[in-house]
């Protein structure tokens, strides 16, 4: 049902994607003064370690808390994005691993991924959870009080 102006410029499409998928290094400067970033506006990342919104939620837990402590506005933001910039770098860099290793393309490839990790998984499952320990374990209330 869609217009057939719509439906031309599909059908000369050479590859067609259901969603795009795009990625982007860490920036280096998120605030400007007393402007400042967050979420994805600073740091967008693939979903393949499912974080962005968490860390969206947890830059805003923590400019709320630098902007309530009694220091001018610059600091605070200056503040909060030293608490922030590595550990949202390290979860967009995680997320983009996640992307290559869960992501195979061939048939062998896959199975020489997925049967190392299905077998860790049922003979030392905390191990195989221990390696997010970085990512779960932080108490970013805690860490920011």
């Amino acid at each position: 049902g869609w217009h057939p102006t719509i439906t031309a410029l599909i059908e000369q499409a050479e590859t067609l994607y259901r969603w795009a998928l795009f990625d982007r290094a860490p920036l280096e400067r998120w605030q400007d003064g007393r402007a400042v970033l967050l979420g994805d506006a600073c740091h967008p990342m693939l979903p393949f370690m499912a974080q962005g919104a968490a860390m969206a939620i947890e830059d805003a837990w923590t400019v709320c808390l630098a902007l309530s402590e009694a220091q001018p506005v610059r600091q605070a933001l200056t503040n909060y994005v030293n608490a922030r910039q590595a550990r949202t770098a390290r979860v967009q860099k995680a997320s983009r691993r996640n992307g290559q290793v869960f992501h195979r393309k061939s048939v062998p490839a896959q199975a020489a991924t997925y049967g190392p990790m299905w077998l860790a998984g049922r003979t030392a499952p905390r191990l195989m959870m221990s390696a997010f320990d970085w990512l779960y374990g932080e108490d970013v209330v805690g860490a920011t009080r």
